[in-house]
């Protein structure tokens, strides 16, 4: 048996399901068609990460929008989350890194960047970073386990 993972838009996957290019997949919504089930998995909540020095570093909370216009770190492949970040944060300058690239700037620079709840439980925190959680509700998802 093999099993591979690949990122793709939620209605590629959906279609994938449907035509059977996919036995199982991960969706940030539950889907009510039939014959396809879906079973609540985990929920992630994505935060901001910023630089203690940072102006907004004290909040108990921010919305996308309170970020706005700054520059931020950013991985690439951000599957659901790049629309809704690209839409509600148009004014904001995104340098892009991948994995290893993107973890040592993040411990070398001031830049803001998000974490995620799932991340800091299976990495740990950041050193010298304070999270903060996002407020705008379609930032913090509820995954589900569909097939058919």
């Amino acid at each position: 048996m093999t099993i591979s993972s690949e990122i793709r838009d939620s209605e590629v996957l959906l279609q994938g399901l449907q035509d059977g290019t996919y036995q199982t997949i991960l969706l940030p919504f539950s889907v009510e068609e039939k014959g396809i089930f879906c079973v609540k998995y985990k929920e992630e909540h994505l935060l901001f990460s910023l630089p203690p020095a940072h102006p907004l570093s004290g909040s108990s909370g921010l919305y996308l929008k309170d970020l706005n216009g700054e520059s931020m770190l950013l991985r690439p492949q951000l599957g659901f989350w790049e629309h809704i970040i690209n839409e509600k944060m148009p004014n904001t300058h995104f340098i892009v890194q991948k994995d290893t690239d993107f973890d040592e700037l993040v411990k070398a620079s001031a830049l803001p960047t998000f974490n995620s709840d799932l991340v800091i439980q299976r990495e740990g925190k950041v050193p010298n970073r304070i999270t903060i959680p996002i407020l705008d509700e379609e930032i913090n998802v509820t995954y589900y386990c569909c097939y058919t």
